[in-house]
């Protein structure tokens, strides 16, 4: 068994007083009523140790804030400063692995810092994701884009809908803890419009192939696009945050009628996606489910129909919602059947990914997983469970490079297990109709224009809706080296089979799929249809998915034919990945170039506008060894002012 449990020490004096502890007996969470009404959280560190002192609890949780909140130690921290704008100092929290900013750490981080009653990196926090993350147009308007670089570059403007749940639930807990600010910081006015959104993001701002979060089913969806929202993922379903929701949300034109949606989506997630996706005898989730619970296999993701990363956090989900709520009291029964098996597996040996009916599918151990299994503790009780308590106790801080995900649900475990996982109720009149709302930050968006370029549908079968050819082509130094298959056309879709090889000693090699924005009579790919002003567009959204490859170049193809040969018209790169997701593109100069081959004969973006004539997409990354095997999708393309 490999251990992924970090090496760093905790101090002596912790550790000492737990060297000959004995257990509390055993606390009944239906005895005690639930944290909404009675005010009151069991500790589940006392409960296990009851020598330990409310003091040496409190010092543990800021020895973790410590460790991964403040100070220097690139070995440690998750939390880095970055500046300051006109709404004050920002920070992000980095997923130090990949290198990158997501919703779910900036999130977790803000909750984490209302929890631990941290302000000022609460706001650092706020302040970067609503700079950095919250979109003000194109397609995904009103969503956090999931994903970008640490100087705030969007990366994937799909939002993930947990970093929209969390951000809103903290953002309440915010109000409710230290107050309503102005702007940025109204948190209760932040928070409204992000739930606003989460509702009605269809009413608000329609975009094609854009959801709501949520879905008639009354279920979270997987991401909010027409290719993922027909499924879900069971760690989403956070019914302790919607029953707060149901209390709290100011609504978007009806109150009552969102209060109550939010009642009915709590329940849902209660009855029906939990109940379905624990296996019977295991209790362990899938990572991925249909909206029963089923697990759901999927291309991009090898775990999704396993019991894997995110399906931890579904332990947690229901932990806090029978300590905070209890209305299911199946969620004992689904923790209990849970840790039955993992101690089964051994508290300090059990595996990271299993199928759901519990075979090992690695070989590793975690201590974010211990954490959960720790926090679902709070739907049960005895001293099996208390066993997971201990070792998230006794567990040391994590460090080195995996530290992101496994540190924060580390965080999130000591907080539930002391009874520091606290609800903040916002300072709002008690009834509805004397609540006055902040004014919305996120307004209804300008007029705008759009130009749909290329679009698809089954027929007509060989040219977009527009009448226009695609195509593909592929190049290489040395023939062979590039190979293309004819253009593959799905409903809404063309696709383009490829390989690129070195095995002929290419240096430079390539395939692209070609799309034109007007018809063209000669029907001769050689020769160049009639070109589209757009002239004072500012964006282009377009839809990829890849596999085989991870960036495709997207190029804007002017008039001349001879910088069409060179390649030297301005090009866009994009990471991509299997799922077809619709990427917003600036039509800037900064984003759209020529190769820096190109030089002086290079296209400018200014120069290429006034004429465009193709959007090209290309793969030009030749593999380092032997022959790459892969494929490019393109979707809609639409241009934007």
């Amino acid at each position: 068994m490999k251990s992924l449990l970090s090496a760093s020490a905790l101090s002596v004096a912790l550790l000492t007083s737990l060297s000959a502890c004995g257990t509390r007996a055993p606390t009944d969470p239906a005895a005690t009523g639930p944290s909404i009404t009675t005010g009151t959280y069991r500790s589940l560190f006392q409960e296990w140790n009851p020598k330990l002192t409310d003091a040496e609890i409190q010092a543990r949780l800021d020895a973790a804030w410590a460790h991964y909140f403040v100070g220097s130690d690139d070995n440690a921290r998750l939390y880095y400063p970055d500046g300051a704008n006109a709404n004050g100092p920002k920070a992000y929290v980095k997923d130090v692995a990949n290198n990158d900013v997501r919703s779910e750490g900036m999130s977790y981080g803000m909750m984490i810092a209302v929890q631990m009653n941290k302000k000022a990196e609460f706001d650092a926090l706020w302040n970067w994701a609503y700079t950095h993350m919250l979109q003000s147009s194109g397609p995904q308007r009103g969503y956090f884009a999931w994903h970008t670089t640490p100087a705030g570059v969007p990366l994937d403007q799909n939002p993930a809908s947990d970093g929209e749940e969390y951000f809103a639930a903290a953002l309440m807990f915010a109000s409710g803890r230290w107050g309503d600010g102005e702007g940025v910081y109204n948190y209760q006015g932040q928070a409204n419009n992000i739930l606003n959104v989460m509702l009605h993001k269809e009413e608000l701002f329609p975009a094609p192939g854009v959801t709501n979060m949520f879905g008639a089913n009354n279920q979270v969806v997987f991401v909010p696009d027409t290719n993922n929202s027909t499924f879900t993922d069971p760690s989403y379903h956070v019914p302790a945050f919607y029953d707060l929701f149901a209390r709290w949300a100011a609504g978007y034109k009806d109150q009552a009628a969102d209060r109550a949606r939010w009642g009915a989506i709590a329940t849902t997630s209660r009855t029906v996606l939990f109940p379905g996706a624990a296996h019977p005898e295991t209790g362990l989730s899938p990572d991925y489910s249909e909206f029963d619970g089923t697990p759901r296999p999927t291309a991009f993701n090898a775990n999704s129909q396993f019991y894997a990363y995110d399906a931890w956090r579904v332990a947690m989900n229901w932990g806090m919602d029978a300590a905070w709520f209890g209305k299911q009291p199946l969620e004992k029964t689904w923790a209990d059947r849970l840790q039955t098996f993992m101690e089964k597996e051994g508290v300090d040996t059990f595996h990271n990914v299993y199928t759901v009916a519990g075979v090992a599918q690695d070989e590793y151990h975690d201590s974010g997983h211990v954490a959960m299994l720790a926090a679902a503790g709070l739907a049960t009780s005895g001293e099996r469970s208390q066993k997971f308590t201990e070792a998230l106790w006794k567990t040391d801080f994590v460090t080195g490079q995996y530290r992101y995900y496994s540190g924060l649900l580390q965080f999130f475990g000591l907080l539930n297990a002391s009874g520091h996982y606290r609800i903040y109720a916002p300072k709002q009149p008690g009834t509805p109709a004397d609540f006055k709302p902040a004014p919305p930050v996120v307004t209804p968006p300008p007029p705008s224009q759009t130009l749909t370029f290329a679009s698809f549908a089954a027929t007509p079968a060989t040219t977009t809706v527009q009448g226009a050819r695609f195509f593909n082509y592929a190049y290489a130094e040395k023939a062979g080296d590039a190979a293309a298959q004819a253009v593959s056309k799905g409903a809404d879709a063309i696709t383009t089979a490829f390989t690129l090889s070195v095995a002929g000693a290419s240096t430079y090699g390539g395939v692209a799929t070609v799309v034109e924005g007007k018809p063209d009579n000669d029907n001769n790919a050689a020769t160049l249809s009639p070109a589209t002003d757009l002239s004072g567009f500012t964006g282009l959204t377009i839809r990829l998915a890849a596999t085989g490859t991870t960036k495709l170049q997207v190029k804007l193809v002017g008039t001349d034919q001879s910088v069409v040969d060179s390649g030297c018209y301005p090009v866009h790169v994009v990471d991509v990945t299997a799922t077809q997701t619709t990427y917003t593109l600036p039509l800037t100069a900064d984003a759209f170039a020529p190769r820096s081959y190109c030089a002086a004969n290079g296209k400018t973006l200014a120069q290429t506008l006034p004429g465009v004539v193709r959007v090209e997409v290309e793969d030009n990354a030749l593999p380092g060894t032997g022959t790459k095997t892969a494929s490019m999708t393109v979707g809609t393309v639409q241009f934007t002012k």
